[in-house]
């Protein structure tokens, strides 16, 4: 018989979101960056 061992997780694999869940992240932070640099071109967001 094979003793069970425990599978560890890495650090990495603990708390990367999944494929989907990455595409999603990354379509996200596009949309509000391109967003933000589109006020910015037309002057819509008040500068400090």
């Amino acid at each position: 018989d094979v003793p069970a061992v425990e599978i560890t997780h890495t650090f990495w694999e603990r708390n990367l979101p999944s494929v989907s869940g990455l595409l999603k992240i990354i379509g996200f932070s596009t949309s509000v960056t391109t967003l933000g640099f589109v006020l910015y071109k037309y002057k819509l967001l008040p500068r400090s």
